[in-house]
């Protein structure tokens, strides 16, 4: 008798190696035409680093997108999505460490995020608090740059200060998002702002964990 499940699980993971070949040789090819065009050769492999993560953020928001339709909240995640990733760039943070769990993760997370809303919409007083950490987290923890990017000092002092004004400016908005819209607004672009500062922590910490255990 032939196992379905097994059959399953092993079309799943040729799918996942299927993805992440096809990703990581378009990403080569990208980061080959880059060094032909003046690009150094020894950053080869953060070139090919930056361009699977862009890969991975754009078939991210396909799918993420394509739920969100389906669902009915389009408008929804078009708020958390501005609000999360133009943070989130800024801020840095945790990055999983395949294609497939990358794709797993942003789509749970945002199709979770969109999801709790009616549940918290309510919830006033968790607006301040999310504000507040997020702006501890920018002017006091921010930013975490994976190690396989290319980061300069004077980059990454660039990135801090971006960090900064863009929570800041986050913050406003919210505060008149909750002032001049109805309350979901407030709090899913408040949820964005939020998720972005959490996986910054995250970052950070599982950073830390792993540099601890490789000694």
């Amino acid at each position: 008798m032939i196992d379905i499940g097994c059959l399953s699980r092993t079309s799943i993971l040729k799918s996942k190696e299927i993805l992440a070949v096809m990703i990581h040789t378009f990403a080569t090819v990208w980061a080959n035409f880059l060094i032909k065009n003046g690009a150094s050769k020894e950053n080869k492999e953060i070139l090919i680093y930056g361009m699977e993560a862009a890969i991975n953020e754009i078939l991210a928001n396909i799918i993420v997108f394509s739920i969100a339709f389906i669902l009915h909240v389009p408008l929804e995640m078009l708020i958390w999505q501005i609000f999360w990733l133009v943070l989130r760039v800024n801020l840095g943070g945790h990055h999983a460490n395949s294609h497939w769990a990358c794709l797993t993760y942003s789509t749970l997370l945002a199709v979770g995020c969109v999801l709790l809303l009616p549940y918290i919409t309510s919830w006033i007083w968790i607006l301040p608090i999310e504000i507040i950490l997020s702006l501890i987290v920018a002017f006091f923890i921010a930013p975490f740059i994976h190690p396989n990017r290319l980061s300069s000092e004077k980059h990454k002092l660039q990135v801090k200060k971006r960090g900064k004004i863009i929570a800041l400016v986050e913050s406003i908005l919210i505060i008149i998002f909750y002032f001049i819209f109805p309350l979901w607004v407030a709090q899913v672009a408040a949820l964005g702002m939020f998720s972005a500062a959490a996986l910054c922590i995250i970052g950070k910490i599982s950073y830390s964990i792993k540099k601890d255990n490789s000694r």
